[in-house]
């Protein structure tokens, strides 16, 4: 987002630096758009995120299974593949999971500042209730007969 609003020079034709400045800060700013348009996915559907990703490490075993079926000659170049594909595979489905995670821990800190400040509030209010109990008690006892208010005359 950065690049994208940033001009280091007047835009022209001839200065290839400020098309590759707008180029990149237009691929940045769709690149990070898209990521946090998948992070909160994963998080609010991980259930569908994973059945997702666990059909995909389903079909990369499937492919892998056919073509060594098929071209046994060539299985060692297919097992190489296959694990470049599939730890790239994890790769992302980890990434995506300590986002979620993240996202998870931002929201935990925020429940428990929020969780404090009630917290702070109960006390206010307990004392209070322990301030008009006491002055209740002292009213109590006190002979109210007897007792003398001043008068306001109008």
């Amino acid at each position: 987002m950065l690049f994208s609003k940033t001009v280091i020079f007047k835009k022209t034709k001839n200065n290839p630096i400020d098309y590759m400045v707008t180029l990149f800060g237009r691929t940045y700013w769709f690149i990070e758009k898209q990521w946090k348009n998948i992070r909160i996915f994963a998080f609010n559907n991980r259930t569908i995120f994973e059945l997702f990703l666990i059909t995909v490490y389903a079909i990369e075993q499937i492919v892998l299974i056919t073509l060594a079926y098929l071209y046994p000659k060539h299985i060692f170049l297919f097992v190489s593949v296959f694990a470049v594909i599939v730890l790239s595979t994890f790769a992302f489905h980890k990434l995506l999971m300590e986002s979620r995670i993240k996202i998870l821990e931002e929201r935990t800190m925020d429940l428990n500042f929020e969780k404090q400040n009630i917290e702070l509030e109960s006390q206010e209010l307990y004392s209070r209730y322990n301030e008009v109990i006491d002055s209740y008690n002292k009213l109590k006892t006190q002979d109210l007969n007897n007792l003398i208010l001043p008068i306001k005359k109008k």
